[in-house]
């Protein structure tokens, strides 16, 4: 079987699974993808015909098939093994629904391959329908494209996403639907022809909001909070958010942000200067309360400093050196590729509204592509545990004396980023946390009834 047509059914394994056996003529790529996606779990390869490996398995995915005269059933062996719940996952034909039905594994999924899981909860069809505004068609991976990724491996659970509202049609006759606008802001003077139009469509509509409302001046709260108050629940990342979001909807959850891929801890690159990154949007007063620190460090510092810096034009124009380098506002693989560069990270933030909405995910990208984080307590004292995972400052003064220490204390530099690099793998991974939103979403479908009685007391004007 080729690479690529290995890889589109790797997609398909759930990442909570923690033991998955392979069934294949020569090992896949599926070890490999593991490390990143599932760090803790653990993949084992069997041969068509091959011994499977005791105790229970939680994934089973057939890329090739032992043929009749091998006279080893791999197969109906692992089948054996598999736990309640657990999923199989063939190219088309090398199992047969006659075997699958004999170890009580029911078929959810036939498109050129079968999926199918055994005993496990009824299936329950979901379209998970997103859109995405223009403006953040390229901003979406981590709230939206991502946990999509590891949804789609949920039985039943179907999440497609779109630029700009929705297509009409793509629902199944038996799915329930979700509509999860992310970041879209509705308009009453715009958008009531197409709520009323999604609402005739039985969707439960759900907006993601991944920072301060407030901060967008009338938006959200125009029209009476109109952008809200059409949605019948909200998804955030924290508790501030929801708090916000709660005084107009019943209904909000909490996802905090997770690391879907840990790369293998790197090793210390070898050079003469310490590189430093920066990569922020809208941090302007945040970055101005250390740059004179930052300044005063680069001139005294007996190691070469380097800096990048990611779209803050004016933060890198006021760094006194030569050694730095400027990149503009790219996509999410290019800034993780320029971050895993570095050895220390700033995640300024002063203790504003705004920022205190915000999450630690600057934390954990540092943390997971082994980069020191010196970070200020707003939000990231909730998660950096200081001297171990992360630096913490409260004052430009401590700033500088930490931040001194971790340019010349390279020792130092080390412990901290292996320990923050173990803790994003232990408490961080997306592979963990997933299928908490679909518990939610299925919560949402079970009182839907309830919902729509909330929204339509709470919006006469869009059944009017």
């Amino acid at each position: 079987m080729k690479d690529g047509d290995q890889i589109s059914l790797i997609r398909f394994i759930p990442p909570e699974a923690r033991r998955v056996l392979e069934i294949s003529e020569q090992p896949s790529k599926l070890a490999e993808i593991s490390a990143e996606r599932s760090p803790n779990a653990k993949i084992f390869w069997s041969v068509p015909g091959g011994v499977v490996p005791a105790g229970p398995l939680d994934c089973i995915v057939v890329f090739d098939s032992p043929s009749p005269q091998e006279g080893y059933d791999t197969i109906s062996l692992a089948l054996e093994l598999l736990a309640d719940g657990g999923q199989v996952i063939a190219a088309g034909g090398l199992v047969s629904e006659d075997q699958l039905g004999a170890a009580d594994c029911s078929v959810f999924e036939r498109a050129g391959h079968i999926r199918a899981v055994k005993r496990g909860p009824k299936v329950r069809p979901v379209l998970l329908h997103c859109s995405i505004p223009v403006a953040n068609e390229n901003h979406a991976d981590i709230r939206i494209h991502r946990p999509n990724a590891f949804l789609r491996t949920i039985p039943g659970l179907r999440p497609i996403s779109q630029i700009e509202y929705i297509n009409n049609g793509i629902a199944e006759a038996n799915e329930a639907k979700i509509l999860l606008l992310h970041r879209s802001i509705m308009r009453e003077e715009r958008d009531m022809g197409f709520l009323r139009s999604v609402l005739d469509q039985n969707y439960l509509i759900v907006q993601e909001i991944d920072d301060d409302p407030r901060h967008f001046e009338d938006s959200y709260t125009k029209d009476n909070r109109f952008a809200l108050r059409c949605a019948h629940a909200a998804q955030t990342s924290r508790q501030p958010v929801a708090d916000f979001l709660g005084e107009t909807l019943d209904d909000v959850a909490i996802f905090a942000n997770q690391m879907a891929f840990l790369p293998a801890l790197r090793e210390p690159i070898k050079r003469k200067a310490v590189r430093v990154f920066f990569g922020a949007f809208n941090r302007e007063p945040d970055r101005d309360e250390i740059l004179g620190a930052i300044n005063r460090v680069i001139e005294r510092s007996d190691r070469p400093i380097e800096f990048e810096v990611i779209h803050d034009r004016g933060f890198f124009d006021g760094l006194k050196t030569d050694r730095k380098r400027f990149t503009i506002r790219m996509n999410y693989e290019l800034y993780l590729d320029i971050l895993r560069r570095a050895d220390i990270a700033l995640l300024p933030l002063l203790d504003t509204q705004f920022n205190r909405c915000k999450s630690d995910l600057k934390f954990i990208e540092s943390a997971a592509h082994g980069v020191v984080a010196i970070a200020s307590p707003t939000v990231y004292a909730e998660t950096v545990r200081d001297g171990e995972t992360g630096v913490l400052y409260r004052s430009p003064e401590e700033f500088e004396e930490r931040f001194t220490r971790l340019v010349a204390e390279e020792a130092r530099r080390l412990a901290i980023r292996e320990a923050a690099w173990a803790y994003v793998r232990d408490e961080r991974m997306l592979a963990d946390h997933y299928r908490a939103r679909h518990d939610w979403y299925l919560n949402l479908i079970d009182r839907a009834d309830e919902l729509r009685a909330a929204h339509r007391a709470r919006m006469p004007e869009i059944y009017g």
